[in-house]
């Protein structure tokens, strides 16, 4: 896998847009409607972007039907423990830091996901060679909604606890 290919269409496609907008950002006239359109522009750019593993899989439609059911638990048992593995770690390095409960919580589930958003960024770009994009993007599909899954109900066990702690009280 040579990065240097990837890198340059990453610059090219993420990147030089970015810096464009930016800087079309701050004219005068259009910061403004920037500005009166945030919460539409924010939802576009993140719609389109949740839009392209469901693309890369279409795509791929025959391939992403021959797999197996116990592949697919694979992938989805490796993400959850990658996961788990990113939950213990920051549950370990905020407890060492001593952060208040709120920050805490906060800094041990945001920095334990993976965005959904980022991975599906790039996948457009991964060479032939990784493998049919559909089926690339299945993990990052599947890793996502397990990671949803996990954080919900660490979020819903805290939620009970503090509700318990302020009963009692």
């Amino acid at each position: 896998l040579d990065p240097v290919p990837m890198l340059k269409k990453l610059v090219l496609n993420i990147l030089v847009p970015l810096c464009v907008g930016r800087s079309l950002q701050r004219s005068p006239g259009l910061s403004e409607a920037v500005q009166r359109h945030k919460s539409r522009l924010s939802m576009s750019t993140a719609a389109a972007l949740a839009l392209i593993p469901f693309m890369e899989i279409s795509v791929s439609a025959e391939a992403v039907k021959s797999l197996e059911l116990r592949t697919i638990a694979a992938v989805v048992s490796l993400s959850t423990l990658i996961h788990a593995v990113f939950l213990a770690w920051n549950f370990t390095a905020t407890a060492l830091l001593q952060f208040p409960t709120a920050i805490r919580r906060s800094v041990i589930i945001m920095a334990s996901e993976k965005a959904v958003t980022v991975a599906a960024a790039i996948l457009p770009f991964l060479p032939q060679t990784v493998g049919v994009r559909g089926i690339v993007a299945i993990p990052v599909i599947l890793g996502h909604f397990s990671q949803i899954l996990i954080d919900a109900g660490i979020v819903a066990r805290w939620s009970a606890a503090d509700a318990k702690e302020h009963s009692t009280k």
